[in-house]
């Protein structure tokens, strides 16, 4: 802990997270006012002392609503990002132990989906699959294994010309037990790093598609979802949109410097 926490990078991103992750966690207690509930009385007020970042254009108290947001996001993200490092991982590591025939046929169905901006691959699926929050994250989730595919078979490939890894495989471990004892320790340092330097470009993507309205529906507020709703009152009430932009900006800030920090202790390369 003494390492990583020398890094300054690290330790700014690291503490930036656990706030963030702090406010999700504790946001339905320590939110002033119900998200949800709506008050037409109080619609666009400036931010005061009942509503410290004012009110939205139904009356809902906008720091609740970025507290929940921020919940939904990170929670998105989480998900998004464990899918995709699990079936990158798993594709990968199948690619590079099997060889042959199936890394091939593997290997080019990885540079189709890399040939395809990720963004907007995103969007044709949670196109397909309907605007929720299932279709935003499915959408993000297959749109982003690739990168980790080919990155896990190239690892795989080196791992496998190790001494002793050959002498396992001479001794008869084989399959799922050879890459769970013998290579997958060898690439998880360089998973890790990656993985945590690119969960930045997951909230982009999730916010991305909140935003275009394939993401959270109404009522349930999401950091893209509120700037979509800010934007129609942007010049009478900018308050609405600088909180959740602001607040987005936070938390990819805080995963950049945690990523870029990680990537420095571990002195791996980009």
């Amino acid at each position: 802990m003494r390492t990583f926490f020398k890094n300054r990078l690290f330790a700014a991103g690291a503490l930036i997270i656990c706030l963030q992750v702090a406010v999700a966690a504790l946001a339905p207690w320590i939110m002033p006012h119900d998200p949800f509930d709506i008050n037409l009385e109080k619609r666009l007020t400036a931010p005061a002392r009942e509503y410290p970042l004012g009110t939205d254009a139904l009356g809902r108290c906008v720091l609740s609503r970025v507290m929940y947001a921020t919940r939904v996001s990170l929670g998105l993200s989480a998900i998004a990002s464990a899918v995709i490092v699990a079936v990158g991982s798993a594709i990968g590591m199948l690619s590079g132990l099997c060889g042959g025939r199936t890394d091939r046929a593997i290997m080019q169905l990885v540079n189709v989906m890399l040939a395809f901006p990720s963004l907007i691959l995103a969007l044709v699926i949670s196109g397909l699959i309907g605007p929720s929050l299932r279709g935003a994250v499915a959408g993000v989730a297959i749109a982003g294994w690739a990168p980790y595919a080919r990155l896990v078979r190239g690892m795989t490939l080196a791992a496998r010309e190790k001494e002793y890894v050959t002498a396992a495989s001479f001794l008869g471990t084989r399959g799922i037990r050879l890459a769970a004892r013998h290579i997958f320790p060898q690439i998880l340092p360089s998973l890790a790093v990656l993985s945590s330097y690119e969960v930045k470009s997951v909230i982009l993507a999730i916010s991305g598609l909140g935003f275009l309205g394939l993401g959270a529906q109404p009522p349930t507020p999401e950091l893209g979802g509120m700037l979509n709703e800010a934007r129609l009152v942007m010049l009478s009430a900018p308050h609405l949109m600088a909180a959740p932009g602001v607040m987005l900006f936070i938390t990819v800030l805080g995963f950049s410097l945690f990523g870029e920090g990680f990537r420095d202790i571990f002195q791996i390369k980009k």
